[in-house]
């Protein structure tokens, strides 16, 4: 007698299993860049600000330094970076005075949550990114 090739069955909590880790991680991936961009666009909306106003209270407008680095930025990284988004990136200072930062935690699932703890000027809150 030859030997008896069995087909392999897939139990199905192991497939569901798996099905989960995968959605999980990749919902993960979605969270941490979008954390990252959140932090990009304030950073950017900042340094915009600090360049228009070399320091004073209000800046100099006219200058058209905002157009400018929008065909700049778009030309190379996209629409993300048109006027009218950089426009939005400085409106985010006010919003949250101080600094953003992005601590990562580990949470009971299989993916990372991103804690974002915005604080400074008497502005203090958070919000969990997962």
């Amino acid at each position: 007698m030859g030997k008896e090739i069995q087909k392999s069955v897939i139990p199905a909590n192991l497939l569901t299993d798996l099905k989960l880790i995968i959605r999980q991680a990749r919902q993960g991936a979605y969270a941490a860049v979008n954390a990252c961009m959140i932090s990009a666009y304030w950073k950017i909306g900042q340094r915009i600000v600090e360049e228009e106003q070399h320091g004073n209270a209000r800046a100099e407008y006219g200058k058209g330094l905002i157009e400018k680095l929008a065909d700049s930025l778009t030309a190379e990284f996209g629409s993300n970076f048109n006027a009218r988004n950089l426009a939005y990136y400085k409106k985010i200072l006010p919003l949250f005075p101080g600094n953003i930062d992005f601590e990562r935690t580990r949470s009971k699932s299989y993916v990372d949550s991103f804690q974002v703890t915005f604080a400074g000027a008497g502005c203090r809150g958070s919000l969990m990114v997962s």
